[in-house]
């Protein structure tokens, strides 16, 4: 898919006819040739949500407020005027997110229902980064991609330690809220393609709102959002030369719907630059070709060494250093335990296939290709270069990246199990294989949130 670029796009073209990207058939809607059915799709959406919120709440009680926290609940609490309005009124005459309103009214309205505890702060972003992953499924589901994929990459992806700062700190919250604006807009442009004149309309301006409160939330969004509009401009396309319309039909209203997004989108960008300090320089002493090669060597390192074929080793290490005890590895144990159980017996269910060897590369290609993507363009926006970080506040700034960690991990993955393992045990290894891949990442982020929560001890 184009989110993904060139390698990405050939995943969507081949997972529309199933026969190039799966290796076997089955039944057209399981194996890639069509829509996951609506049960199927339900089951595994209340699995993903039920298992990311529930390896949240083992840790999310000990949380609290850190670094800036500290600052900007004090002076909203010391406000007169504790009405949402007056809350927003402060912010503006200190000149707080001016370039991102959305996490400005998010942390007002947050402040106004919480105050100074903690807890409902967390409590409230642990949903909203299990609905984005939600969101990311339905995404993929849309683009009718095979049930491995649908279900494989968001779970991998809603466990990652890439940004756990993101999980902890307040500050930092509104990453996953453009997150999950960003899912929602590319999962309603898609459905928009598929559904009749009468929801048309109305899903392709969710899709526009979505996109611009995504961008008004975080700008680490920004590189992934023109080529989601290509995306769904290619899904239009195909949409309708398989369907049988005459070429305006279709053509016209997608073509209006890009352009309307795309000058929405531009116009947003522009008044960021214009009102962010950190934009105003950002295109300066910047070699592209320099940034390009440490966006491929960052994904390397962090990806493929130390958050890949390292990641047992990471995982030991920082639950040794974490001291969390046995509590963490009874709570990995059962996540791990029901993610194989759960994704051996609905993939038998719906007798889905693994990918080919041809498909497994272009997922690993595709994932790689989102993280330099999303690399690259961050570094011209900031004006630095970024050093993706295991542990830190500067790893914030990996949430839109780590979408493709998950497709580099599921693919790689995949690619190993074909290589090496027999037929029949291929779909049982790679359900323990991502089940494993499951426990090692929640081993991480536990394992950093145990350093947050003594950071932050409970009186």
């Amino acid at each position: 898919m184009n989110v993904f670029g060139r390698s990405g796009q050939e995943l969507v073209r081949m997972s529309s006819t199933g026969a190039d990207l799966c290796g076997r058939t089955s039944d057209a809607h399981e194996s890639g040739a069509g829509y996951l059915p609506r049960n199927v799709a339900v089951q595994d959406c209340s699995f993903l949500f039920g298992i990311l919120f529930l390896s949240g709440l083992s840790y999310v009680g000990r949380l609290g407020f850190y670094s800036d926290d500290w600052h900007w609940a004090a002076v909203l609490h010391s406000v007169k005027d504790q009405s949402l309005g007056g809350l927003l009124r402060l912010i503006l005459s200190r000149q707080w997110y001016f370039e991102r309103p959305v996490q400005m009214l998010y942390q007002a309205f947050m402040f106004l229902n919480f105050g100074l505890h903690p807890l409902p702060y967390h409590l409230s972003n642990t949903l909203v980064l299990a609905g984005a992953a939600v969101l990311f499924y339905a995404t993929l589901r849309e683009l009718q991609l095979p049930h491995c994929i649908t279900l494989a990459v968001p779970l991998v992806y809603g466990l990652l330690p890439h940004f756990a700062t993101d999980r902890f700190w307040i500050a930092a919250h509104q990453a996953g809220l453009s997150q999950a604006f960003f899912f929602l807009g590319l999962y309603a442009a898609l459905r928009a393609v598929r559904g009749g004149r009468g929801c048309s309309l109305c899903l392709k301006t969710v899709s526009i709102l979505s996109f611009s409160l995504a961008l008004l939330s975080y700008e680490v969004i920004t590189p992934l959002l023109p080529a989601s509009l290509l995306l769904i401009g290619y899904r239009m396309y195909t949409k309708r030369g398989g369907s049988g319309h005459k070429p305006h039909a279709l053509i016209f209203p997608g073509l209006g719907f890009l352009l309307l997004a795309a000058a929405c989108l531009g116009l947003i960008l522009l008044y960021k630059v214009q009102v962010s300090e950190r934009a105003s320089s950002s295109l300066q002493n910047l070699a592209i070709g320099e940034v390009v090669r440490n966006g491929v060597d960052e994904t390397i390192r962090f990806n493929l060494f130390r958050y890949g074929a390292g990641l047992p080793r990471t995982a030991f290490a920082l639950y040794r250093f974490a001291g969390a005890g046995g509590w963490l590895a009874i709570i990995a144990g059962i996540i791990g335990i029901s993610v194989l159980l759960y994704l051996n017996w609905t993939f038998k269910r719906s007798q889905s296939a693994l990918l080919s060897k041809n498909g497994a590369l272009c997922l690993f290609a595709a994932g790689f290709v989102v993280f330099v993507l999303d690399y690259v363009a961050l570094t011209v926006l900031m004006g630095s270069q970024l050093k993706f970080t295991i542990d830190g506040i500067d790893n914030r700034v990996t949430i839109a990246a780590a979408i493709g960690t998950a497709g580099v991990l599921v693919g790689g993955t995949m690619l190993l199990i074909l290589a090496v393992v027999p037929a029949k045990l291929q779909s049982l290894t790679f359900c323990g294989a991502i089940a494993a891949i499951c426990v090692m990442n929640f081993i991480c982020v536990a394992s950093f949130a145990e350093c947050w929560a003594r950071a932050y001890p409970a009186t």
